[in-house]
This record gives C-alpha cells, sequence and structure tokens, in this order.
C-alpha cells in the first residue's frame, strides 16, 4: 500500500510545482505586454 499514497503525492507536488511555473510565466508576460503598452502607444 505504501507506493500508491506516495506516487499520489508525488504527483500532486509536480502539479503544483507546474501551476506556480505557468502562473509566474503569465505574470512576467502580463507585466511584459504593460511595459510594452506604455512604451510604445501614445
Amino acid at each position: 500500500m505504501l507506493p500508491f499514497p506516495l506516487f499520489n503525492y508525488l504527483l500532486l507536488h509536480l502539479y503544483y510545482k507546474i501551476q506556480i511555473t505557468i502562473n509566474c510565466i503569465t505574470y512576467k508576460l502580463n507585466s511584459f505586454m504593460i511595459y510594452v503598452n506604455k512604451n510604445f502607444t501614445h
């Protein structure tokens, strides 16, 4: 019975890491787009 909870835990951990990475990327993209809009559209 040990491998199943462990596998579940690892899967969940990986999922959270992926979510955090995606959030970070989208945040940076949004910041970049705002920067571009401020500087190149007058």
